[in-house]
């Protein structure tokens, strides 16, 4: 169980999805990357950076993740969440998004889920569903 009060981990893990949200739409996501420690657990399901990945290469996936994102000029929205749950040190987010992946207009429904570690994050994990498989065809010709 954590030591950390469920008010904390709800701030941090509310002001890491505010900046997430931001850096999507901005293509800035150093104020979101600022909040995750060194020891840090990343799992994605598609593309290059696809799998689990704990400590150091667990950051290092996350920041490239964003890095990559950002760079290939990648912008969604992010809705407000339609549900916000928090157990112990964890916080889920469910959301839609919509935008652009370069030409790609893309739109899905979202799960992020958030390891809060006091005023850091520790942990993130993704998930998304009602994708146009499209999508995930033009990944395939990159790889």
């Amino acid at each position: 169980m954590s030591n950390v009060p469920e008010s904390q981990v709800l701030q941090t893990a509310e002001a890491a999805f505010q900046y997430f949200q931001n850096g999507w739409k901005n293509g800035d996501f150093a104020d979101f990357l600022r909040l995750i420690t060194d020891d840090f657990e990343f799992s994605f399901p598609t593309g290059e950076h696809r799998g689990i990945f704990t400590g150091k290469t667990g950051r290092d996936k996350m920041i490239a993740k964003c890095r990559d994102d950002a760079a290939r000029g990648a912008r969604l929205n992010l809705s407000e969440p339609r549900t916000m749950a928090v157990d112990e040190n964890t916080v889920i987010f469910e959301f839609a998004s919509d935008g652009k992946f370069g030409d790609y207009e893309y739109h899905g429904r979202n799960i992020v889920v958030l390891e809060v570690d006091g005023k850091q994050l520790c942990g993130f994990r993704e998930y998304f569903g009602d994708v146009d498989p499209q999508l995930f065809a033009a990944e395939k010709k990159d790889e």
